[in-house]
């Protein structure tokens, strides 16, 4: 080998994007004071939806004259608690595929284990707060592929060293982001669908 084509091997470089097909998109926790939470839960859940997934609040504030102090912000912006946007992830279930990140040529697909999840807990409302608000779970659920990187290394890609960080949403496993190589990336690229939209009070 000349010294030439061992420098070309040592500075060779590996990019690749971690694509994970499936169901997930963006989960919200917020909180409301209990005098809100009893004004919109008078109508029932489907007026509540209504309102919180409209395009247009104003038209409806008018039509059903809600008073200011009832009012609301974007659904995804009550989230004083959590907010998170990602894929669903189902242990033995989920496979993640390794792309070439410049030709997109696939590398290989993994099996998502437990060993590679680190799950942060859904977060807690103390018992005092309860006393004074009400959480408010939002979801828009999406469906297609969840893209992250790109990931450069000067080594093929190493299963042993990917970790992927989750948090707990209503029991759903949401992928916050990954880690691979002690380098953190998060999602780059949703190629996806929506499916369905849901906020309520729990």
């Amino acid at each position: 080998m000349t010294q030439l084509e061992s420098s070309k091997l040592s500075t060779q470089t590996y990019n690749f994007s971690l694509e994970i097909y499936g169901c997930g998109g963006e989960h919200t926790i917020g909180t409301v004071k209990n005098e809100i939470a009893k004004y919109w839960q008078t109508d029932g859940e489907e007026f509540f939806e209504e309102y919180m997934f409209s395009w247009d609040k104003p038209e409806l504030i008018e039509k059903y004259s809600i008073p200011e102090k009832f009012q609301l912000q974007d659904w995804n912006e009550l989230d004083d608690l959590a907010h998170l946007n990602g894929p669903e992830i189902m242990e033995e279930n989920t496979i993640l595929e390794v792309n070439d990140y410049d030709s997109s040529d696939k590398i290989s697909e993994i099996v998502i284990t437990n060993e590679m999840l680190e799950v942060e807990d859904e977060p807690e409302v103390s018992e005092e707060l309860k006393k004074e608000v009400q959480c408010v779970y939002g979801q828009a659920f999406n469906k297609g592929r969840f893209i992250y990187g790109p990931i450069e290394s000067d080594k093929p890609f190493d299963s042993t060293k990917l970790k992927m960080n989750c948090s707990d949403w209503d029991g759903q496993i949401i992928l916050n982001h990954v880690e691979y190589d002690g380098e953190i990336y998060y999602l780059e690229e949703e190629d996806t669908r929506g499916k369905s939209q849901i906020i309520e009070f729990r």
